[in-house]
């Protein structure tokens, strides 16, 4: 179910007045969101994320990384209803050397050069982020978690440049949130969500479930 966690009615397709997840149940209320976007390192979801992450996109650099384009382009929207168009640049793989790829590079490096903003980018085109520097990330946001740990089930993944830009990334971002996780489902040891987060993270940086 993709509409916003912390929405407890008027979800289409619903009867009005029908809750979903309500509060006293403990499992989506805004604390739990508010909670996800200050732990250094949290599981959340995606649409939930996007209205929270507003305020540290206006300060500092908000970097959701994906893997599939279709559901980017369609997520993408919904970032710049709530942040402003100017304030969301999408960069994917496989976009070309024609003009439009080259005004895609523009305003990435516009962006970067800012300090501020959100910047949607596959985990292909990671590299388009070379010579970023961490500190200036407020929140790393990985959409699609469960897809990207699968890429990591390769011995080689681990070893390409785009991964170990993207623990760099990590490792000096404010916070990173995952989305789209199944970090319980996979078990506490040896699941591909935990290898990922281990990979990016250490061992001794705690993950908080929501």
């Amino acid at each position: 179910f993709n509409w916003p966690l912390d929405q407890t009615s008027g979800v289409p397709g619903l009867p009005e007045g029908v809750s979903v997840m309500p509060a006293p149940m403990g499992l989506a209320t805004p604390m739990t969101i508010g909670s996800a976007m200050v732990t250094p390192c949290g599981s959340g979801k995606t649409y939930s994320m996007c209205r929270a992450a507003v305020p540290i996109s206006k300060k500092k650099l908000v970097i959701v990384t994906t893997c599939n384009r279709l559901f980017t382009r369609a997520s993408c929207a919904d970032w710049e209803a709530s942040c402003g168009k100017a304030d969301v640049v999408c960069y994917l793989d496989g976009l070309g050397k024609d003009e439009a790829a080259k005004e895609a590079k523009r305003q990435l490096r516009e962006m970067i050069k800012r300090g501020h903003g959100v910047i949607f980018i596959s985990i292909e085109s990671f590299l388009m982020l070379n010579g970023i520097e961490p500190s200036k990330v407020g929140l790393l946001l990985l959409e699609e978690t469960s897809e990207l740990a699968s890429k990591m089930l390769s011995e080689t993944c681990p070893c390409v440049r785009p991964f170990r830009l993207l623990r760099d990334v990590a490792q000096g971002a404010e916070r990173v949130v995952f989305t789209d996780a199944d970090f319980e489902s996979d078990g506490r040891e040896g699941g591909r969500c935990h290898r990922l987060h281990t990979y990016l993270l250490g061992p001794t940086v705690p993950l908080c479930i929501f």
